[in-house]
């Protein structure tokens, strides 16, 4: 018999709600609100999440009734998303993340009922190892390089989240960096906001070296100012400094990467970021770089959704 569930992935900034028949994604519809909009008003959130729902039922000629759960995960259970829901610790895996879901009814929004994928949490008796994260572990359950190897996994975005899986296909241990979010705040709320444009396509190599180099030489911070340099002093090209400036950004990344002994990098995430990350670490490390498709990383997450909810389905039918 044909399911068909809606999949909600929440993110810092925006927010994706997909329908599924079975395990296909049949559409996806963006919204342009995440959980920092969430942090001082929830109610725009929920109402555009309410109303595309609506949409989307509307558009395929479904019933509430016909959709079997909404599957969500991501900062949409963080303290600016419509429900806060709680941390697991690790490792964790399939097994672990299913037998964690939480069932939540939210009838201000809808009366199909949701399931939350838990986040995870980190070690925290010391600061230096402490995490969280909520959405890459259904993101990287979802990948089809998820296997019994250990590995490491680099999903950027606006917080990337650095991966280590064990053997048992369950994530043992990862860290966060605010990439994204610093690549855009940098760009667009500092004196480098004439001078990086973030909409350019492709990388000069050369300058994306050069920006990485110059920051392991001189710190990031004279690295930044720099980039305004290329613009003012030596009328560098908008590719030229804006490669100069991911090198820059992605300085500490590449590094910790670097560190860590497994030998497979699996790059997932933000197309942008994947590509110069890649670069980056072919030139600086000995590892070996697999990047994600695009298609597979656009669909990770939904079908990471479907994987957790059904894992052991045949024992277990309904929550």
């Amino acid at each position: 018999m044909m399911e068909y569930y809606l999949a909600i992935d929440g993110g810092t900034t925006n927010t994706r709600i997909s329908l599924l028949r079975d395990t296909q994604v049949e559409e996806t519809y963006p919204i342009h609100l995440g959980a920092t909009a969430g942090l001082t008003d929830k109610s725009q959130l929920k109402q555009s999440i309410k109303s595309t729902i609506k949409d989307v039922l509307v558009k395929h000629e479904l019933k509430d009734s016909q959709i079997r759960y909404i599957l969500a995960t991501g900062m949409i259970s963080s303290e600016g998303g419509i429900y806060e829901g709680k941390y697991i610790s690790l490792p964790a895996g399939l097994e672990e993340l299913h037998n964690a879901m939480e069932l939540v009814r939210l009838p201000e929004i809808t009366d199909i009922p949701f399931v939350f994928i838990s986040g995870l949490k980190a070690d925290d008796t010391s600061l230096m190892y402490a995490d969280i994260m909520r959405g890459e572990e259904t993101e990287l359950m979802g990948l089809s390089q998820a296997d019994k190897k250990e590995k490491i996994f680099v999903l950027p975005g606006s917080h990337s989240k650095v991966i280590i899986t064990n053997e048992k296909e369950q994530i043992s241990s990862f860290s966060t960096m605010l990439t994204g979010e610093m690549i855009a705040a940098l760009a667009e709320n500092t004196i480098l906001k004439n001078t990086v444009d973030l909409s350019v396509k492709g990388l000069d190599c050369g300058f994306l070296l050069k920006g990485y180099d110059y920051c392991g030489r001189m710190g990031m911070n004279q690295a930044l100012f720099k980039v305004r340099i290329l613009k003012k002093v030596y009328a560098c090209t908008p590719i030229q400094i804006y490669s100069f400036y991911m090198g820059t950004i992605l300085y500490n990344e590449v590094m910790q990467i670097k560190k860590l002994p497994q030998k497979e990098v699996v790059i997932a995430g933000r197309e942008e970021i994947k590509t110069a990350l890649a670069r980056l670490l072919q030139e600086a490390t000995d590892k070996i770089i697999t990047c994600v498709s695009r298609q597979e990383a656009q669909g990770a997450v939904p079908r990471g959704l479907i994987k957790i909810f059904k894992y052991g389905e045949e024992q277990t039918h309904e929550l």
